[in-house]
């Protein structure tokens, strides 16, 4: 309620108690409920809807956030942008090889790790681009980020092959003023490497997940890698790969215009979302961003592109909701993705888990649904504590590779609801790094934790794999996992030396797990061409007031206003009915004291009916 309603309601009641005119006190009441009301009621309105006009110069390029002809789906952006969110309050930590100063970035420099004038100017294009994906302004110039009302912290490492020389710090740098660490890179993949997460390294993905954000927990975005061409020897797989498939991180896809998978694009178990990246061929399917000395460019692709979608999905998440953990975040991602378009029905191994998830190794559990996403998060309630079980190889000693399958109690684990699982193996075998491993759970979801390389000679390998297909499930009975020699090899002559299966989620039996059912989409979302105006022509008004077409209210709204409208309604007549009965009683008392008095007044009076 605004002061200037309380100031001419109060005036209004005051004037007209001083006349003594009931009558008119009685008028002036009603119009101040009724004005106050109306105009929260406005107000609460204008709030809910924003009027969107993009005038960025490329923006009728962007047909993964703005549907062209002919193009059937987007990532939905529009719904989020029409609620007034659009990244406001949250910083995210571009973690690349620099990010060079841009008239169409907002970069706050006291964040940065390291000198930025440090390498070439072609040392930063790559970090340049992934940020405008991100938070590109709104200001006509260019392009427009998917998080526009966000900042960018330029996080600045040494090196983007490898991922052992760069100082670990840069993943909790300043974790309590940067919300997201968007992470266009991976280690080298050749098909024959294996990258373990080393301790230093768990300990920096420990520290921001637990510190980071007031103790909410930095979120962490990762591209997969771009090693994963079926028609190469050094094919290869992000299962290989612990930087990005870690329980501390969200792992992201790159996917075709068509929801076919990129060409080179890594499958692996801990994928978790899938975001548009560029395909070859027409203009209009490529990612156009920013890119170093105040130009552009319509060439970012592959996962690098991909990555910095999901960044800027999830700031506009945590504009509209701050109080979510990086957690919360990775559920939101889970149950508002879009598994079930029909293109996926078609292949690409999308399987039903268990708990009625669609997840598929190479796409996670589907197209972002940025406008879902944001939708979800404004009225989430935070998921409980997190609890681990672990339970290691059913047997006393070691076991043969060739056996059929090995077995994995988990029992008494007061776990029902699956988050990650993680999986160690030790292996001993002439072909080990040939060998794929399918994990399968007790309700009978399938999972490859390892596929298996060609090129992949190890003969002794201690690794430990992630997967999150079994999102949702109770983990409690037997597990099994199961080799399968590749590649015209045997499972003879091998051991297995140790299995060990951890499972990480949560006891919902106290909690409301309503929030956690995955979302009803509305196909709208995707096919129905969206309300926005768009125009490229400069001399536009530079306002961005409302269209009489492009209107629209949250239904939400509506609803309130019906409300506060009979509450209103009520009142009056409460306020009505109380009031008659008191002059009620004062007419009673009135006449009354007229049959005793005397010098009763001439003048005339009518009495009230009551």
């Amino acid at each position: 309620m605004n002061e200037l309603s309380y100031q001419r309601c109060n005036i209004g009641v005051t004037i007209n108690h001083k006349r003594g005119d009931n009558k008119n006190q009685f008028a002036a009441v009603y119009l101040c409920i009724y004005y106050m009301i109306f105009i929260q009621l406005y107000h609460l309105v204008e709030s809910q809807t924003c009027y969107i006009k993009v005038e960025d110069e490329l923006w009728p390029l962007q047909w993964y956030l703005n549907k062209s002809v002919g193009d059937k789906y987007d990532m939905n952006v529009l719904p989020a942008w029409r609620s007034c969110i659009n990244g406001t309050d949250v910083t995210v930590g571009v973690v690349d090889k620099g990010v060079q100063d841009h008239i169409d970035l907002k970069i706050n420099r006291r964040f940065d790790f390291s000198d930025v004038n440090e390498g070439t100017v072609s040392s930063l294009q790559h970090g340049t681009r992934a940020a405008g994906v991100i938070g590109a302004l709104k200001n006509k110039n260019f392009t427009i980020g998917i998080a526009f009302g966000s900042e960018i912290a330029d996080i600045k490492i040494a090196s983007t092959a490898v991922w052992d020389t760069f100082d670990v710090a840069a993943f909790y740098h300043h974790m309590d003023s940067i919300q997201v660490y968007s992470c266009s890179f991976a280690n080298f993949h050749t098909g024959t490497k294996t990258y373990k997460l080393e301790k230093n390294q768990e300990d920096a993905f420990i520290r921001g997940t637990t510190q980071g954000r007031g103790g909410l927990g930095s979120v962490y975005v990762f591209a997969t890698g771009n090693s994963g061409d079926v028609t190469e020897l050094s094919h290869d797989s992000c299962a290989y790969d612990r930087l990005v498939t870690n329980r501390y991180v969200i792992s992201v896809a790159g996917i075709q215009d068509d929801l076919s998978k990129v060409p080179n694009g890594e499958a692996c178990s801990a994928m978790m979302v899938a975001a548009f990246t560029a395909k070859g061929g027409a203009q209009h399917h490529k990612i156009v961003t920013t890119n170093v000395r105040n130009t552009s460019t319509e060439y970012f692709n592959q996962n690098s592109a991909a990555a910095p979608m999901v960044s800027g999905a999830v700031a506009l998440a945590l504009s509209a909701n701050p109080n979510l953990s990086y957690r919360d975040v990775m559920h939101l991602l889970v149950l508002t993705s879009r598994g079930d378009l029909p293109e996926f029905k078609q292949g690409n191994d999308f399987k039903k888990n268990a708990a009625n998830l669609s997840v598929s190794s190479y796409f996670g559990f589907g197209l972002l649904d940025i406008g879902a996403l944001v939708q979800r998060s404004q009225g989430w309630n935070k998921v409980p504590a997190r609890e681990s079980c672990n339970a290691n190889m059913y047997s006393s000693c070691c076991k043969a590779v060739e056996e059929y399958y090995h077995l994995v109690e988990v029992k008494l684990c007061t776990i029902s609801y699956t988050e990650h699982v993680e999986v160690t193996l030790k292996i001993n075998h002439p072909h080990a790094g040939q060998i794929q491993w399918v994990l399968t759970s007790p309700h009978g979801t399938k999972s490859t934790i390892l596929p298996g390389r060609l090129l992949d000679s190890t003969r002794y390998m201690n690794l430990t794999v992630l997967t999150v297909q079994m999102w949702g499930e109770n983990p409690n009975g037997f597990w099994k996992l199961k080799p399968t020699a590749l590649f015209d090899r045997n499972l003879d002559g091998g051991r297995v030396d140790f299995i060990s299966l951890t499972v990480h989620g949560f006891d919902c039996s106290s909690s409301d797990l309503s929030c956690l059912k995955p979302a009803v989409q509305d196909e709208s979302f995707f096919i129905t061409p969206p309300p926005y105006e768009v125009t490229t022509d400069k001399t536009t008004d530079k306002s961005d007031k409302p269209d009489k077409n492009t209107k629209s209210i949250n239904h939400s709204v509506i609803i309130i206003a019906v409300v506060l409208a009979v509450i209103c309604v009520v009142i009056v007549i409460l306020f009505v009915v109380k009031r008659k009965k008191k002059l009620c009683f004062k007419e009673k008392l009135r006449s009354k004291n007229s049959e005793n008095s005397e010098n009763y007044p001439t003048e005339q009076h009518i009495p009230l009916k009551c």
